[in-house]
Order: C-alpha cells, then structure tokens, then sequence
C-alpha cells in the first residue's frame, strides 16, 4: 500500500526490495488470493488500514492514484483520526483494531504512531489451521530439545501412523509437509539434514524456491513424527534498519517521495509483532505490521521415516498451490 502512494526512486526502491516487477499485477494477485475461499478448519484472513490525520492536506488526485486502489485490491479501510491532538484515544482505537483482526492473538499491540504522525498503514494476518491429522493429547510427553543454547524438556507431540510428504536432503536441508485440513495450506518444518550443524548455517534463503519445490513434489512416507508444542510471540520494533540493507532508502529521507497520497511525506517507523501457537488440533497465528509517516521538515508410502524435530528448526505457513508464504519464524530455543 505504501508502493501506491510513492512515486520516483522511493517507489523504485520499495518495488526492488519487495520484488515487485508490476505492482498492477501484483495488487491483482492479492486481490485473488484475499477473495480465495476459505474453511473453517484452514482459514487465513487479512485486513488492512489507512489511519490519516485530519489535517494533512491530500493529493490532488490522491483518490484516483492511491484511496481507490488500496480499497479495490487490498479492502484499504480509511480512517481520519486526531493523531495531534487526540493520540491517547487513536493509539487505543489502533490496539483494538488489532485485536480485532488478529483473532485476540494480539491483544496489547502497542502503536508505533505519535502525536507528530500523519499517516499510519497497518496490515494484520490471521490463520487457524487444523491438522489433517490430528495429534492425540495422551501421545504428549515430555522430551529433550537440543536448543542453541541449551538442552531442555519441553512438551513434544508424537504421530505413529500418518504419511507425510518428506524430503530427504536438497542444499542441506530435511523437510517435512505437515498439511492442514481442508485446504493446500500446510507447514512445512525444514531442519539442517547434518544434525550439527545450525539450521542458520545450513539454510540459505536463494535456495529456498528450489527446497519447497522439492517438497512439493516428494512422495508420502510414513513417519513416526515428534514435533514439539511451541509459542512464539516476538516482535521487531524497528524494520528500519533492516530494509535500508534490502536497498529501501529513500522512504526514511527528507527526499522521500509518497507525492500521490500527500506532499513531504516520509516513513519515521516500521514495526513487526507475530504470534504463532502450535499444538495438538492445529495452529494459530496472527501478525501486525504498521508503517507510520511524519511530513518532512518539508502418492506412495514407504517405508516407516522417522522426523524428530528436537533440535533448531524453520517453520513456514505456505499455501501450495500459490506458493504465498504467510508466516515464517525460526525456533532455535524451547524451555
């Protein structure tokens, strides 16, 4: 939504971290997959908002080149809010934004915004998921998970009798497909297939098209498969720094250009915050992402495989059949 409203090199920039090669066609394909039916057992919903201080003065054509396309493609809801003089009572009305879209996963999101703020994009994700196959509770025990830090015993979920798309080995890496009922929604659970080495070491993220496309075309093993029961809530304050390495620039500059939603705009913050839970039905997640602006001083089965996921390891929330990723998280440590 932010490539919308910006235009020159700023626009650029963002279009090349992002790899967008035609945001046309790439606001088409979000609109697709946001309207894809769902399930109730699989079901990943998205919601957006574009919260404006009322005294900012818009575009001239800001209705054309940016209000109506983020309604159209990405069900933009619009906001005009006090953030000058009323911040304490928009923050509050951003936290139950959140809340609300985010399936209570997020409850005390804490806004970015401040009373110097002018615009604010936030973008939420939500997913519940049941296992196809579901983990039976008295097959839960406690098990040793061999952390980078340190060994513990955590709550370990254990399946005897299920088959699995499994891949052995691709750039040094073991997968396994865990699909979700109803749907081409699954995680996929990828460690190092050299038991010591670090999944950080061992993945490396230009392989990552060619491993999924592995995995998908594995055949089903039976497995004997553990998989531990897991939390994860963490947030990144700060994304700043992270994208002006991925070549965004521009956007945090005086020299920022988001000229078709409103003159001397420019991004101030980027805040991330993810919850997933994991356990014997299935699994939840939710995400929030809020960008905040400031005006510029201007088949078959084999035999039995056993996956026994006790050490660091990545998981992926992916659609199969579009290939979107929708949450992604590395667990290196579980107490």
């Amino acid at each position: 939504m932010a490539d919308l409203a910006a235009d020159g090199e700023s626009k650029s920039e963002i279009e090349s971290a992002l790899g967008i090669d035609d945001l046309q066609t790439f606001a088409e394909q979000y609109k697709l997959l946001r309207e894809k039916e769902i399930v109730d057992t699989a079901k990943i919903t998205t919601a957006n908002s574009i919260w404006i201080e009322k005294s900012l003065e818009l575009a001239e054509n800001a209705d054309e080149d940016f209000n109506k396309p983020a309604k159209f493609y990405f069900d933009g809801e619009f906001k005009t809010v006090d953030f000058k003089n009323n911040f304490s009572a928009v923050n509050s009305d951003i936290s139950n934004w959140v809340k609300e879209n985010t399936g209570n996963l997020i409850e005390d999101y804490e806004s970015s915004a401040n009373s110097d703020t002018v615009a604010d994009i936030l973008n939420a994700v939500y997913f519940y998921g049941e296992w196809q196959n579901k983990f039976e509770a008295d097959d839960t025990y406690k098990q040793d998970f061999k952390g980078k830090s340190a060994t513990n015993s955590v709550d370990m979920m254990h399946s005897d009798d299920s088959s699995f798309r499994y891949l052995a080995e691709c750039n040094g890496i073991t997968a396994l497909a865990l699909p979700y009922s109803g749907s081409e929604i699954e995680m996929d659970i990828l460690m190092s297939s050299d038991e010591d080495r670090d999944i950080s070491e061992a993945f490396a993220t230009d392989k990552a098209d060619e491993i999924f496309e592995a995995l998908d075309k594995a055949d089903e093993t039976d497995i004997k498969l553990t998989v531990p029961k897991f939390t994860m809530d963490y947030s990144f304050d700060d994304l700043k720094t992270k994208l002006e390495n991925l070549g965004i620039k521009e956007a945090f500059s005086e020299s920022a250009d988001f000229s078709k939603l409103a003159k001397n705009l420019m991004v101030t913050d980027i805040s991330h915050r993810a919850r997933v839970e994991v356990d014997e039905e299935g699994s939840r997640a939710a995400a929030v992402t809020e960008m905040t602006f400031e005006t510029t001083a201007v088949a078959p089965i084999m035999n039995k495989t056993e996956f026994t996921v006790d050490r660091p390891f990545i998981f992926v929330i992916r659609d199969k059949e579009s290939g979107v990723i929708f949450f992604t998280g590395r667990v290196v440590d579980l107490t």
